[in-house]
């Protein structure tokens, strides 16, 4: 596990450098905030400060590209 973190840490500029959201980046961003909340002894957010700002900004932008898609009448909830 750490030298994923490590590895992801080291090429993080790879996945900051794109304006799109990816199925990847999602997944990474997922896993982060999983070893938060299941092994918050890693302190992975603290070790690895890159890489936990880079999913600060991931889910603030999915956040934000929710809330525009909302207000433009777009919703992923089904109608019935």
């Amino acid at each position: 596990m750490q030298r994923t973190l490590e590895s992801l840490e080291q090429s993080i500029e790879r996945y900051s450098s794109s304006d799109v959201i990816t199925i990847g980046d999602i997944a990474i961003a997922v896993a982060l905030e999983y070893l938060a909340f299941r092994l918050p002894e890693l302190k992975a957010g603290e070790v690895y400060g890159a890489l936990e700002s880079w999913r600060q900004t991931i889910a603030q932008r999915s956040y934000l590209d929710r809330m525009i898609a909302m207000q433009h009448g777009y919703s992923d909830h089904r109608r019935h």
